[in-house]
């Protein structure tokens, strides 16, 4: 069953469920299910990897996921949040290019899904309730790009209960639509730290350079070195700290982010 392999996978398995034709259908879910996938002729349940189309039957849901995070993929992705009102949250969607492929604008997603609901269908996991509207980014290789949405919950809603979903994919209006990568982040949220900033006090400053300093290691060293350093420091993805990151560096302490 697919909530076994979001307990399994927890950090590489992103599932949004949809319902239709019941009391928990929503009209974004049913636009995504009639006019994208198009699933209904041939009945629910209904399962799709990365916009790619149908899994098949329930006893191959591991053996598809398998195949799928074997595949390379040429973009990572990041997401954060910040509570901007009542039940309001600003999302952070930060997509890079890793280098070597080839440019290209994909479509943002952000959708929040309720874990554990509805309580009464036990088999029920990530029910999709609400999503921020799309937008378009244009990734080169190499560098990132981010964008800001908007998602509202509705009073009554358990936010503890709450998490976002977002992902990167081409762009039109019905599948195949690759999905190039997808991640999620559970409530509380948080917002996306900014680059350099190591000490994720919300700024670049002399602290950050410090610890900068320790983690430097020099050009085409791949390293096991901690992953606060590389996840703060490593902009080019290339699991070393080097020039390029100093350069980074550098515009961010200076007041680029």
């Amino acid at each position: 069953m697919v909530r076994d392999l979001i307990d399994l996978y927890p950090d590489n398995f992103a599932v949004v469920e949809y319902h239709v034709y019941d009391e928990y259908e929503t009209i974004w879910g049913l636009d995504r299910a009639e006019q994208f996938y198009d699933w209904l002729p041939g009945g629910v349940p209904w399962f799709s990897y990365d916009g790619v189309g149908n899994v098949g039957s329930h006893e191959v849901y591991e053996t598809a996921l398998l195949t799928q995070l074997n595949r390379p993929t040429s973009m990572t992705l990041s997401v954060g949040a910040k509570p901007i009102g009542n039940d309001e949250y600003e999302v952070t969607i930060r997509g890079c290019m890793e280098p070597g492929f080839e440019a290209r604008t994909v479509t943002a997603y952000a959708v929040a899904v309720q874990v554990h609901w509805p309580p009464e269908i036990s088999y029920a996991r990530n029910t999709f309730r609400t999503a921020a509207s799309t937008k378009d980014i244009f990734v080169e290789p190499d560098s990132c790009n981010k964008v800001m949405r908007v998602i509202t919950f509705k009073p009554g809603w358990d936010v503890t209960d709450m998490k976002l979903i977002v992902w990167l994919q081409d762009r039109g209006s019905t599948y195949p639509l690759v999905v190039h990568q997808a991640a999620q982040t559970d409530y509380p949220f948080s917002p996306l730290p900014k680059y350099g900033d190591y000490t994720n006090d919300g700024e670049v400053s002399l602290d950050d350079f410090e610890a900068f300093d320790a983690c430097f290691i020099g050009p085409d060293s791949v390293i096991d070195s901690p992953s606060i350093c590389l996840d703060a420091f490593d902009v080019d993805k290339d699991k070393d700290l080097d020039l390029v990151d100093f350069a980074r560096f550098q515009q961010a302490i200076g007041g680029a982010t």
